[in-house]
């Protein structure tokens, strides 16, 4: 929750969270998430799915906490912000250097976010709509959180 997200952003902040890679079957992971999500989509009305294009790497070296809670907080974000239609994610191959990488987007059918906000999406505690009447709760740290712990991983958000 809320306390969790304050205690991960202040230890990636000061440099106090470590990642532990191990070997993780990708596909695993991803069902899990999607699975855990699975429920509050349908009580929506939203379709939640996931694919692996061939040629993504079946494992990878992964902490499989921290990619549990980078998605976790994507496909709430994604499911939270969607009102019809549906969210997926999908497992793609990627060159990484001379490595076999591999990458992992979630997207959805929401409205979308205003241009002019999408350079705060990142930061700390920014909130596309930060007034007391939005509907959604959140601290803000999410998608930051996943931020920290993509560059973490050699990787981007």
């Amino acid at each position: 929750g809320i306390v969790n997200d304050i205690l991960h952003h202040m230890k990636l902040r000061s440099g106090q969270l470590t990642l532990r890679p191990q070997p993780q079957r990708v596909e695993a992971i991803v069902s899990s998430c999607i699975d855990v999500f699975r429920s509050k989509a349908a009580a929506k009305g939203l379709q939640v799915g996931y694919s692996v294009t061939p040629g993504a790497p079946a494992w990878a070296m992964l902490d499989e906490l921290r990619v549990r809670q980078m998605l976790s907080n994507l496909l709430s974000n994604a499911i939270k912000f969607t009102a019809s239609g549906s969210v997926k994610v999908a497992v793609l191959p990627e060159q990484v250097g001379r490595r076999e990488g591999l990458r992992v987007e979630v997207t959805d059918t929401g409205s979308g976010i205003p241009v002019d906000m999408q350079k705060g999406l990142f930061k700390p505690f920014f909130q596309v709509d930060p007034s007391a009447t939005r509907s959604e709760e959140g601290t803000g740290l999410g998608l930051c959180i996943v931020k920290s712990f993509a560059e973490l991983m050699r990787g981007t958000a």
